[in-house]
This record gives structure tokens, sequence and C-alpha cells, in this order.
């Protein structure tokens, strides 16, 4: 019959796993402001600059913060446009 494992080695062990399954948070490389003065961080990751909007993600065209700035005001004004025709 196998010995059950100690408390400490299981949480280490979970630790452990967690630490390699949980990805670091990408690096803010900007911000943008929306018009009701909400900021969105900007981040860098292997897909490009991207940012989260509403749990969303919403990708930049160009790393630079105005490319970022035009993609949250289209994407903010497309989830307007769905809001108000679905009611």
């Amino acid at each position: 019959m196998p010995r059950p494992l100690r408390p400490a080695l299981a949480g280490s062990a979970l630790l452990l796993l967690t630490a390699c399954v949980t990805p670091p948070e990408a690096p803010a490389v900007a911000s943008v402001t929306a018009p009701d003065g909400t900021v969105f961080p900007v981040t860098a990751g292997p897909r490009g600059w991207e940012m989260r909007i509403d749990g969303q993600r919403v990708p930049c065209p160009r790393p630079e913060a105005d490319s970022c700035h035009w993609a949250m005001r289209a994407h903010l004004a497309a989830q307007a446009a769905l809001d108000e025709a679905t009611g």
C-alpha cells in the first residue's frame, strides 16, 4: 500500500505546479484613456500589443499608443452599437 504524501510535500508540489502553469503577466508598455476617463493598460505579448476591455482582448494594429487608442475607440463604438441594437 503506497504511503500518502506528507502535507508539506503536497503543498510544495501544488505550488510548483501553479508556478509552471500560470503565465507571467505581460508588462504594460502604454495606456489609453477612453472618453469617459477609463484608463486601459496596453501590454506587449507574443501576439503584439493588446489591451483588455471588459474581459475581451483588443489587439492594437501597430505597436504604437496612437494605434491602440483608435482600436479602443473602434471597439467601444462597436460595443455601444451592439448594445443599442440588442436592446
